[in-house]
């Protein structure tokens, strides 16, 4: 068992962790996403600064434009390349992950509190720069793991790490830009969630590794960010009734009466919790349960 949590967190750190930058652009955003809703009476004002400074470094550092990974030659467009070159995004905040999909929930969020455009207009360039050239990169895939082409967790849609966060964003951004290749997306993205992405027999969303099936605790955030947003894209109330009923289960499954904290996973094919109270995984369920509160109507 040792060995396979290892193993399995060996995976995690090649995925999730490609550099430590990306590590902390995305604790930033979930700072922003929490102290950009809060009534800092007093430190409002230094609360703000603090704020714009992080927010206006991703704007200032997001060039929207692809590197060469052996030459370091830069291109605005991709129509300008002949043949194909091993490229790679040079703005990590400009790629297509769920930690994308996090940080535009911030700087959505830090622009309706603080009346600033540009923040709100990063996120609608971000999006529009992963459908301008995703298909590039698609056409190019032959087989090799979502993580080694920007944009792969675009147009690879495997689990809810693929399209639960920027799938939801982009809800938010369809709702004043309503592009149809935007919601081709989003119903694609719900009927992954909703038909293809693996359960248990009782409707719990979980991943196929590292057992098949494996519970998530991350899968809570990764899934009610869209469900919940998707209920109030379409009115229809079978996406809040499945964001509710992962609560309660993932629930029953890996929380600890006792620690008031939930294991980061559950093996089905044992019957057995993971080791960790993870801290992002504890971090993830917290964030995605205020998501579902602020948008559930009090009288489900």
């Amino acid at each position: 068992m040792l060995q396979e949590l290892s193993r399995h967190g060996k995976k995690q750190n090649s995925e999730s962790y490609l550099s430590m930058k990306k590590f902390l652009f995305l604790a930033a955003a979930v700072i922003i996403i929490f102290l950009a809703q809060q009534p800092f009476a007093q430190d409002i004002s230094k609360t703000e600064r603090v704020l714009r400074v992080i927010a206006d470094d991703i704007i200032s550092n997001s060039t929207f434009e692809f590197v060469e990974s052996t030459t370091g030659e830069k291109y605005k467009s991709l129509s300008d390349i002949s043949d194909y070159v091993k490229l790679k995004i040079e703005s990590p905040y400009n790629d297509w992950r769920y930690w994308n999909g996090v940080l535009n929930f911030a700087m959505l969020e830090m622009g309706n509190q603080f009346n600033q455009p540009a923040y709100t207009d990063f996120v609608s360039k971000n999006l529009s720069f992963s459908f301008d050239n995703y298909k590039y990169f698609e056409k190019k895939y032959n087989g090799e793991g979502k993580w080694n082409y920007p944009f792969g967790q675009f147009f690879i849609m495997e689990e809810l790490d693929d399209c639960g966060a920027m799938g939801a964003s982009l809800i938010e951004i369809y709702k004043s830009d309503p592009q149809e290749r935007y919601l081709d997306y989003i119903n694609k993205a719900a009927d992954h969630i909703m038909t293809v992405q693996g359960r248990l027999e009782d409707g719990t969303l979980v991943r196929s590794f590292p057992h098949k099936w494996t519970l998530w605790a991350d899968d809570l955030y990764m899934s009610i960010s869209f469900l919940s947003r998707m209920d109030e894209l379409t009115g229809d109330l079978k996406y809040f009734d499945d964001a509710a009923k992962q609560v309660i289960n993932f629930h029953k499954y890996i929380f600890n009466e006792e620690k008031g904290l939930m294991y980061h996973c559950w093996y089905s094919d044992i019957q057995q919790n993971g080791v960790a109270f993870w801290g992002r995984a504890n971090g993830w369920a917290l964030l995605a349960q205020a998501d579902l509160l602020d948008r559930l109507p009090k009288n489900h």
